[in-house]
């Protein structure tokens, strides 16, 4: 098993199959070395700390365009999940997945009628 393999199908079901991490199995989806995420902010001078928070400011307002478009878009056409089955079975691990990762920072219950998002 090689990474080359999973970046060639895309399919980390492969490596998995065959005892390979899951964390590492996405890794090797991505081309190239992973991007490394530091918090070595104390050594930065004001000047530096100031320019961090105009990148982290611009890239919250680009993330909250992209969430205000794709929330018109869902108005406008009438998404809706209500009625829909998810069979395949990777797809549907892919998808509580990631409802399990916005937990930290959504409150979301699951009634009869699906995914509700409950208090603040």
């Amino acid at each position: 098993m090689t990474p080359q393999l999973i970046q060639e199908t895309g399919d980390i079901g492969l490596a998995i199959d065959r005892g390979v991490p899951r964390s590492t199995s996405r890794d090797w989806l991505r081309p190239g070395p992973a991007t490394v995420v530091s918090l070595d902010f104390a050594d930065l001078g004001e000047s530096e700390l100031r320019q961090e928070l105009a990148k982290l400011r611009r890239r919250y307002d680009r993330l909250i365009a992209i969430l205000r478009l794709v929330v018109v878009l869902v108005k406008v056409f009438g998404f809706t999940l209500q009625g829909r089955r998810v069979a395949d079975g990777r797809k549907k691990a892919l998808l509580l997945r990631a409802v399990e990762s916005s937990k930290r920072h959504l409150s979301l219950r699951l009634d009869e009628r699906g995914w509700r998002r409950t208090g603040g």
